[in-house]
């Protein structure tokens, strides 16, 4: 009998096909975008204007969060699943307001992970994946993502640190771009919802010309310099330093 390979779940045999249906899945569920300034303030008119950007993703509901500092902001457009309540809301809190989230996408397990994680203490306000994903931080950290079985991106703040999160799951079906400027961090689902945040913006002549050669973009490249893409199954920190790290 021949061996089967496999990633994660996946026949290695089957990959491809998988993959080219993930992507095909549509990326019109909810939205978000966020600023993390280190030496200056930002503003809850200039979040508007990257969450109407992204109007059209999240339908059901627009939700701004600006921390007491005025310095880290999330806003998220959203496109009501799975908790179809107010309580779904997001940006959305842990309890007790260390942990800050605006998450897109669907956790598959997210029943599962909520079991073992009300076995171990953890109580629940809603029925969302999204406070599961929180949970799930609080309890593992980083090595959480290894057990989250979806397509998802995400931005989560640690208020006690200031480190902020972001991460991309494995096959990378949910964007996520992000810039480092002026030792601040700005991030959204799509470019045009970060471009408000930036100045004095150059194109990218190798992300133009990789446009132009394969009719799209590679994950390495984008159109405008110093605009990257949160690569597929990767999470990075940011730090109140001005600090990334790629992981």
């Amino acid at each position: 009998e021949q061996d089967t390979h496999y990633i994660g779940y996946v026949p290695i045999e089957k990959f491809g096909e998988f993959r080219s249906k993930a992507l095909n899945v549509s990326h019109s569920k909810c939205g978000r975008a966020g600023v993390y300034a280190t030496k200056q303030k930002i503003s809850r008119p200039d979040h508007k204007t990257m969450g109407d950007v992204l109007a059209h993703r999240g339908p059901d509901g627009e939700g701004i969060w600006i921390d007491e500092s005025d310095n880290i902001g999330f806003v998220h457009r959203r496109l009501s699943i799975i908790d179809l309540s107010d309580n779904g809301r997001q940006p959305m809190q842990y309890g007790d307001g260390r942990y800050t989230v605006t998450f897109n996408g669907e956790i598959y397990n997210y029943k599962q992970l909520r079991q073992e994680l009300s076995a171990l203490g953890s109580t629940f306000r809603t029925h969302s994946d999204t406070e599961v994903l929180l949970e799930a931080w609080k309890q593992w950290g980083p090595v959480s993502l290894n057990r989250l079985r979806g397509m998802f991106a995400f931005a989560l703040l640690n208020e006690t640190t200031g480190e902020l999160i972001l991460a991309r799951d494995h096959f990378g079906i949910k964007p996520l771009h992000y810039a480092v400027r002026n030792n601040g961090l700005v991030f959204g689902s799509e470019l045009k919802a970060i471009l408000p945040a930036l100045d004095n913006l150059e194109m990218d002549r190798t992300g133009l010309l990789s446009s132009l050669v394969f009719g799209w973009l590679p994950d390495a490249y984008c159109m405008w310099r110093d605009v990257k893409k949160l690569p597929a199954g990767h999470w990075a920190s940011f730090t109140p330093s001005g600090r990334l790290d790629l992981h």
